[in-house]
């Protein structure tokens, strides 16, 4: 069985935690509650948020020996929240809902469009795009001015996309052994893996994925000044739906035994067309916060959150419907590019903490500050260029002025600071010996070498409450 989807473009843990910049956290009184904690959506009056956050990130990879080298993978765009809140005049009635993307990540390496070059990383990443947009619907209602309580629906609208390499040498290698031939040595052996003529490019999705989540909080006011909030988000397991193009190369002419395997199967030099299905699932979480006023131009919030991205143990990898894609496909090669298998992610759960400060200088401008700490979800054992993640320092300011007294703009700018990772034992690898290989969700290509992550973020906000 060919093992055409080795190596998939998950990005770490997939995390986007400022969802609604510095507006957002887990004692929120605006649209952002939607996400954060519904029960916040209580908060009185009718209120509209609007956020495009440019973001701009890089991953570089110093890929450890054999195959190793440089690679870096970079990422830009515009990150979106949208959202509102209204009491429909009803005093303690809250309702509100909002567009958000908690699950995002994504990049291109800069060697995918040079054909004369490939990164270290190419058999694990040429390009990828991985979010889930939410769409949230919330209601929350508020007792005596003391406690309140909310939920939301959550429809989770996922895509995925790849462009990723596939090393055919290990299964070319097993197909000839099992028609009776010796392969070349010369050709086929561990150091020669990774070569670019024994690689097929596969160009997957998007696909795209629809399921419905939940979450609940509850926002508590026990004294004067000082709210409590707690909020959950319920996992979801998604299967993610649509077509794989398949580019095949060739073994060399000087192969005989492998060039004359690959063209007896429709393999040489030939594309290919199947359907193809991702599943995994996102993990549950909770947020917490702990906010204080102790005037009216300052509050103060100690804020953090815990996700359980153990939940995110593998990727189940189908890709079937060969014959129907492709009329002129032998039914043994259709068979032997079927398959249904597993890849290794477990992931391990992880937290995040910091502290929010706000104050309103004039009574028209706030200025804010926001210290962040999120610790990695990635173990050393699955960390490879299509999966990396580090602790991570989150640095924002933000600034707002009242236009009119129902309008507020607001600009932010946050700097992530990730540690740098040198990983030297990966579960990944890779052999022609069969004996030698480890079980099959970890039979792909290592990710042993050193990682380093940058990535910052603008937000352009504006506020409507009236």
């Amino acid at each position: 069985m060919l093992l055409l989807i080795g190596n998939l473009a998950s990005a770490a843990s997939l995390d986007n935690i400022e969802i609604g910049g510095s507006w957002g956290s887990p004692t929120a009184e605006n649209p952002t509650a939607a996400w954060w904690n519904p029960a916040g959506l209580s908060s009185g009056g009718h209120q509209i948020l609007v956020e495009a956050a440019p973001t701009f990130g890089s991953l570089q990879i110093e890929r450890a020996a054999p195959h190793g080298g440089p690679d870096t993978v970079e990422a830009a765009g515009v990150v979106p929240f949208a959202g509102f809140s209204t009491d429909f005049g009803i005093r303690g009635l809250g309702f509100g809902g909002a567009l958000t993307v908690p699950t995002l990540r994504g990049g291109e390496s800069i060697y995918n469009t040079d054909a004369e070059t490939r990164g270290s990383g190419t058999y694990h990443l040429r390009a990828g795009d991985i979010r889930a947009a939410n769409i949230i619907l919330g209601a929350s209602y508020r007792f005596q001015d003391l406690i309140a309580v909310g939920a939301s629906v959550h429809s989770v609208n996922s895509s995925w996309s790849a462009v990723i390499d596939n090393d055919t040498m290990p299964d070319l290698y097993d197909e000839l052994q099992n028609l009776g031939q010796t392969p070349d040595p010369k050709f086929y052996s561990d150091d020669n893996l990774e070569s670019e003529e024994y690689a097929a490019v596969l160009d997957i999705g998007p696909l795209a994925a629809r399921k419905l989540t939940w979450g609940a909080g509850i926002q508590a006011s026990p004294v004067a000044q000082v709210d409590i909030g707690i909020a959950y988000v319920a996992p979801v397991a998604l299967r993610h739906e649509g077509e794989t193009t398949l580019y095949f190369s060739c073994p060399p002419q000087a192969d005989v035994a492998g060039r004359f395997g690959a063209e007896s199967f429709g393999i040489c030099d030939t594309t290919a067309a199947a359907d193809t299905a991702i599943s995994y699932t996102l993990p549950g979480r909770l947020n917490a916060g702990v906010a204080v006023t102790p005037i009216d131009a300052l509050r103060v919030e100690v804020m953090g959150g815990y996700v359980m991205w153990s939940a995110f143990k593998d990727f189940r990898v189908e890709v079937y419907n060969l014959a129907e894609n492709n009329p002129d496909m032998e039914e043994e090669t259709a068979a032997l590019l079927t398959q249904d298998r597993k890849w290794a992610r477990d992931n391990q759960n992880s937290w995040f903490g910091g502290l929010d400060l706000k104050a309103r200088p004039t009574e028209r401008w706030t200025v804010g500050g926001r210290l962040l700490y999120d610790t990695a979800a990635v173990p050393d054992v699955a960390m490879s260029p299509n999966n990396a993640d580090a602790d991570t320092v989150m640095l924002s300011g933000i600034v707002t002025f009242q236009v009119l007294k129902p309008l507020t703009i607001g600009l932010s700018g946050a700097q992530y600071f990730s540690e740098d990772r040198t990983i030297t034992d990966s579960g990944f690898s890779m052999s022609l010996d069969e004996s030698a290989r480890p079980e099959d969700r970890w039979n792909y290509p290592h990710g042993n070498g050193t990682y380093s992550n940058r990535f910052s973020r603008i937000g352009l906000s504006v506020l409507s409450a009236f």
